[in-house]
């Protein structure tokens, strides 16, 4: 189901495939809260955030009654990508930091550098460069090189604490290697973030290649239907 979700199936055909899923998993308790978590991001995508909440919240509470802590604190990025969505980027630190804070207690170092490259890029939402460098740093250094996700990431996070920072070429060189890596992908999301966060350093550098790149972001959330995502890369020339 998480393919679907992530790939090119566009948002009201892999909602119904979660469905179909659904009725079919009855009584897999491991797999049913998998396919919920995917489900409640898809809500999200086309606007439907109490539903998303609801669906997340039995995903949640049946990865706890199993006592899988470690796939919970994975899937702290449904939740957080479920709250940006809404536009509440304080939830959505709040989810990743449970995950985050979760695998460490756990000593997961595989997923951790994952979750740190999703929260740098949630704190550099909330202007919280500090901490959004040092999570970008550890996850630069702890990720392997073919673990595409979290490069991706935290270049999308970091291009953006240097476009803030007076770094200009830094900042764009490190956006432009994120698309670079997300491109190939059919991760439709990421290949999203990473041509926002482009768009994003253009604009705050004042650049009228900004309005192109961004355009080509809400394509790239039109073509798999999310349309929440498409409403932001539309808005953000302005």
């Amino acid at each position: 189901m998480q393919a679907i979700q992530l790939g090119p199936t566009p948002v009201d055909a892999a909602i119904d495939r979660a469905h179909q899923f659904l009725r079919e998993s009855e009584g897999d308790r491991m797999l049913t809260a998998s396919i919920l978590s995917s489900l409640a991001v898809l809500l999200a995508m086309r606007g439907e955030f109490g539903e998303a909440r609801t669906q997340w919240a039995r995903a949640q509470a049946l990865w706890d009654n199993l006592g899988m802590a470690h796939h919970r604190a994975i899937r702290a990025i449904d939740a957080s990508a479920i709250e940006l969505l809404a536009g509440d980027a304080e939830a959505a630190e709040r989810e990743l930091r449970t995950g985050y804070d979760l695998l460490v207690e756990i000593g997961d170092v595989h997923v951790r550098p994952t979750l740190a490259a999703y929260l740098a890029a949630v704190l550099v939402e909330e202007r919280n460069l500090g901490d959004a460098e040092e999570l970008a740093s550890y996850a630069e250094s702890h990720s392997w090189e073919d673990d595409i996700v979290t490069q991706v990431m935290w270049r999308v996070a970091r291009a953006q604490i240097q476009a803030r920072t007076a770094e200009a070429a830094e900042a764009e060189r490190l956006a432009r290697e994120a698309i670079d890596l997300a491109t190939p992908t059919d991760f439709l999301e990421l290949q999203a973030a990473a041509l926002l966060a482009l768009a994003r350093v253009l604009r705050d550098l004042g650049l009228p290649e900004a309005a192109s790149v961004a355009a080509q972001a809400q394509a790239v959330y039109e073509r798999k239907g999310n349309i929440v995502g498409a409403g932001w890369a539309a808005a953000l020339p302005a």
